[in-house]
């Protein structure tokens, strides 16, 4: 299962009726076209005017609503760095499936329709994911450090390891619910140190 499907399901599982609508949804995800060292402003722009020359005014619009929350939150403090923008629009495209759950538990298919398409426009500009096995590589890479520099204290290493990971992973190219995963499975790898 792909890394993002997995993230973006996870916590959804036991929203109940609706996750027929989520994996719909979800099941669009093929490959997705967006770097995460991407200049995903100048991306967004483009896609603009190519809806915009193609008289695509769903798609022109809705990219638009989401330049302006990121115009928005430019001005609430400096420039939003990429990975913030990613958070954006993961934002839009959360909000818009669960407008599509509550239209469909309010018998509104056309907008609970219009929503769900709106969802899988916004799913092209997600960021790759890491695989599990690039972040096992990663938390290893992480302990290993710590275990080093804390004298070989498995238990000062394990408290300091999030601070370390995420030092050097954008938090956009990961799911926290992974990431907690392979660490679990990682120290239960590892030998309990004896006193």
């Amino acid at each position: 299962m792909n890394v993002l499907r997995a993230s973006v399901l996870r916590p959804l599982r036991s929203a109940g009726p609706s996750n027929a609508l989520r994996w719909s949804v979800l099941q669009q995800v093929r490959g997705l076209a967006v770097q995460p060292d991407s200049n995903i402003r100048a991306i967004l722009d483009e896609e603009v005017k190519k809806a915009m020359k193609s008289k695509d005014t769903f798609t022109s619009t809705l990219l638009r609503s989401v330049i302006a929350e990121i115009q928005t939150q430019d001005k609430k403090g400096k420039t939003l760095p990429t990975r913030d923008i990613f958070s954006v629009i993961r934002g839009a495209y959360f909000r818009r499936v669960e407008a599509a759950e509550e239209f469909t538990k309010a018998s509104r298919t056309e907008l609970a329709g219009k929503e769900t398409k709106e969802a899988e426009v916004l799913l092209q500009f997600f960021p790759p994911r890491l695989s599990a096995e690039q972040i096992d590589v990663l938390l290893k890479e992480a302990y290993d450090d710590l275990m080093v520099k804390h004298g070989r204290n498995s238990e000062v290493a394990f408290k300091n390891i999030y601070p370390r990971f995420y030092s050097t992973t954008d938090r956009a190219m990961v799911d926290g619910y992974l990431v907690r995963e392979r660490l679990e499975r990682l120290k239960k790898s590892v030998p309990v140190p004896r006193s």
